[in-house]
């Protein structure tokens, strides 16, 4: 019994996490409100969305890892670049207008970059009806879910 109440507890904390970071994500948001809309995507599945999303992103996006923590202007992430929560805002900002649903997900990544730093990397779940993809950066890869 103690285990069932543990493994709840531990359950609604992630659960817990996940909501705030997804408040944190929807406060951070406005750092590209001003990014114009993707209005031309076919919505017809979850994968042609999100590779018409991939096409116009991979268009103008840099990585910088100078930008770690930084908030950006549209302008700014399209020219001089930006990391993975830029990215995963950008894509979360355009699935919303497709009424696709949108969940980010943050791992912990060691042994990160020159100095073998602890960081942390974000990427993104989109699902709608059968499908689900998995959005990072200017890669994807989507998912029919079947019966």
């Amino acid at each position: 019994m103690l285990k069932k109440i543990l493994n709840l507890t531990l359950f609604f904390l992630f659960v817990f996490f996940i909501e705030m970071l997804s408040g944190v994500i929807h406060h951070v948001i406005q750092t590209l409100k001003e990014a114009p809309i993707v209005d031309s995507c076919n919505n017809e599945t979850l994968e042609s969305i999100v590779e018409c999303l991939n096409q116009n992103f991979t268009s103008f996006y840099k990585y910088n890892s100078s930008k770690v923590g930084k908030t950006l202007t549209f302008e700014e992430f399209k020219n001089e670049g930006g990391v993975c929560l830029h990215s995963s805002i950008w894509y979360w900002r355009q699935l919303r207008e497709y009424d696709v649903a949108v969940k980010p997900l943050i791992i912990k990544v060691e042994e990160l970059g020159p100095q073998n730093t602890t960081g942390y990397h974000i990427f993104l779940i989109a699902h709608k009806k059968n499908e689900y993809c998995l959005i990072d950066q200017n890669e994807y890869k989507c998912y029919m879910l079947s019966n």
